[in-house]
């Protein structure tokens, strides 16, 4: 945050329209930021991994040796096949908060079927075990698959400034343009503001669309 503060007024005169501020403090005016907006279902894939790769190294960071009792090959499966349905229209993408949605809100998953981008692996997901199972459903004694996978991702979709952030179906900082322009980038990640945790959250999420972005711009 302090590095954010200090740069910003030594930008150049002849440089300063190509400067674009990302800073989650500035609640008036939000910055869309959307993951899951995907041109292309390799795009939606690797975005997919790559969540699951966030998600491991912040539980891992936060719970340590018991990280793997806090989340296991349900909770994986369940987090990487929901995304890719809320990714599967190039049309009208899913948000994380609409993500975090489907473990709530019966049916809510429905709004995507039949999925626009479509392949063997996500429609036997949608045609058996999302079709079958009832995420707010309570075994005896035990929190239901719903709240176990929705819970994981509670403190980042509850915060009132990344609820801004993400709750934007369409990004508005275009990093394609900013990389093809040579422009600057300057994004305020203080802890302070976000908290640690929601902190490393999005600053994981905007490397992963920058590297996405990357790709993109290989393949053209």
């Amino acid at each position: 945050g302090d590095l954010y503060d200090e740069l910003i007024p030594l930008i150049p005169e002849n440089r300063k329209d190509d400067v674009v501020l990302f800073n989650p403090d500035d609640t008036d005016y939000p910055v869309g930021f959307n993951l899951l907006e995907c041109a292309s279902p390799d795009e939606r894939h690797f975005v997919a991994r790559e969540m699951k790769a966030i998600m491991r190294r912040l539980i891992a960071d936060q719970y340590a040796r018991m990280a793997v009792e806090y989340t296991g090959p349900i909770f994986y499966q369940h987090m990487q096949m929901n995304l890719l349905l809320a990714m599967s229209d190039p049309e009208n993408p899913g948000t994380l908060l609409q993500f975090h949605e489907i473990f709530q809100t019966p049916g809510f998953w429905k709004r995507w079927v039949p999925p626009v981008w479509s392949d063997s692996l996500l429609d036997r997901w949608i045609e058996g075990p999302l079709a079958s199972i009832d995420y707010n459903e309570h075994a005896r004694g035990s929190i239901s698959i719903g709240e176990y996978v929705g819970s994981k991702f509670d403190d980042f979709v509850f915060d009132p400034m990344l609820r801004l952030i993400f709750g934007q179906g369409r990004s508005t900082i275009d990093l394609l343009e900013v990389m093809d322009g040579g422009k600057i980038l300057l994004i305020n990640l203080a802890k302070g503001q976000l908290t640690e945790a929601n902190s490393r959250f999005l600053g994981m999420m905007i490397m992963a669309k920058i590297q996405v972005t990357a790709m993109k711009r290989g393949r053209d």
